[in-house]
């Protein structure tokens, strides 16, 4: 491993006294993980540990852990618990209940869903949920769409097909409000049509639940989705 490389070191948060983060700017806007690195304690002298090694050494540790309380919990039982244990146990109730309010049983969750839950990396990362849920990007929820400013624009897959949500119910005998929401579907999820500027090719769209309006237009390489101030765009 070559720790000898110094970063132009911004120090992010320091942990118990015993690890900091080192990084080129702040966390939330590097693109590497060589732009950051963990300095741990150790006899008194800071060690340097690349972001993966330090993952790697963190995980192992644990799995030590693990195993002394299976052989012998009488070891570990009398240690209250830490305060990333607390803080991680905060964050799973959190989420267990926005997964409770949007009506997903818990007994349904398996070991691979929790591994691959954004929601739950994202209250563990200190980002606070939506007040409802994001749309999904080919069936994963898709944060960035709503949060990103703008000016980035997103290439998403569309065919400008509206429908309504008593089409999509499969039935005619639908209320009025059914009948007259119309739909589209970008990436596999299907968004709220508030206007249609040009038929087939231009539409102000928003997701249930979320104020912001967005852009919807079919260009030259495909269709494009980016956040607007106006539902009547030039």
């Amino acid at each position: 491993m070559d720790d000898s490389t110094v970063l132009d070191a911004q120090v992010s948060e320091r942990f118990g006294g015993v690890a900091r983060v080192s990084s080129k700017g702040a966390l939330a806007t590097l693109g590497s993980l060589a732009d950051a690195t963990i300095e741990v304690a150790v006899n008194g002298t800071m060690q340097r540990l690349s972001v993966a090694s330090a993952a790697s050494i963190a995980s192992a540790i644990s799995s030590a852990i693990e195993h002394i309380r299976r052989e012998n919990p009488a070891l570990l039982d009398e240690n209250a618990p830490t305060a990333a244990e607390i803080d991680l146990v905060a964050k799973v109730l959190e989420w267990a209940r926005i997964l409770q309010a949007e009506g997903r049983a818990l007994d349904t969750i398996t070991h691979s869903g929790i591994e691959r839950s954004l929601l739950l990396r994202r209250l563990r990362s200190g980002r606070p949920a939506l007040k409802a849920a994001p749309p999904t990007s080919f069936g994963q929820p898709w944060y960035d769409v709503l949060e990103a400013d703008k000016s980035k624009v997103h290439s998403v897959a569309c065919d400008g097909k509206v429908t309504t949500l008593a089409e999509l119910l499969g039935t005619l005998d639908a209320s009025a409000t059914a009948r007259n929401q119309f739909l589209v579907q970008i990436n596999g999820c299907h968004w709220n049509v508030l206007k249609t500027v040009e038929f087939g090719a231009r539409f102000v769209v928003a997701f249930q639940g979320h104020a912001q309006l967005f852009g919807l237009v079919k260009g030259p390489e495909g269709w494009l989705l980016r956040k607007i101030d106006t539902p009547n765009p030039a």
